[in-house]
């Protein structure tokens, strides 16, 4: 019997240390989209609709290298903690421990246009946090 290393099924990115974050998070896009392209070959809907996201996810990239040699850099991916509300009781999750603030949340014209901001400035990647983000209906 051999011992045989598997080989990755999904891309990898090397990261070193103090490597530039943002081409980390760049480059890792590119592979996640690279991977989910290729899952989704057999699917002509799906690869219709993942071309079109990695057609905005390379113009979002040169929007973000062009702003990047005006020397205004902007990361890829935005993490956006939208509600501090949970309807959840997760076993181990931290939000029961966090204060609460007494500060009204965003309203949504005002997440909209933070979206739309991040748009323009390329960031092409939103990752919604919270609480639990979905109890905002106009999230949905």
């Amino acid at each position: 019997m051999t011992d045989r290393t598997p080989t990755p099924i999904m891309g990898t990115v090397k990261h070193n240390e103090g490597s530039d974050f943002r081409k980390v998070l760049n480059d890792s896009l590119k592979v996640f989209f690279k991977d989910a392209l290729r899952v989704t070959l057999k699917d002509p809907k799906q690869a219709y609709y993942f071309i079109q996201t990695a057609k905005w996810q390379q113009k979002a990239a040169r929007l973000r290298s062009k702003l990047g040699r005006e020397g205004i850099h902007v990361p890829p991916i935005m993490i956006f903690s939208i509600t501090n509300k949970c309807n959840l009781h997760c076993k181990g999750c931290y939000h029961q421990a966090l204060q609460r603030s007494s500060k009204p949340e965003l309203s949504g014209d005002k997440i909209r246009n933070i979206f739309e901001e991040a748009k323009e400035l390329g960031i092409s990647f939103i990752v919604l946090a919270g609480g639990e983000p979905l109890v905002r209906q106009e999230i949905l």
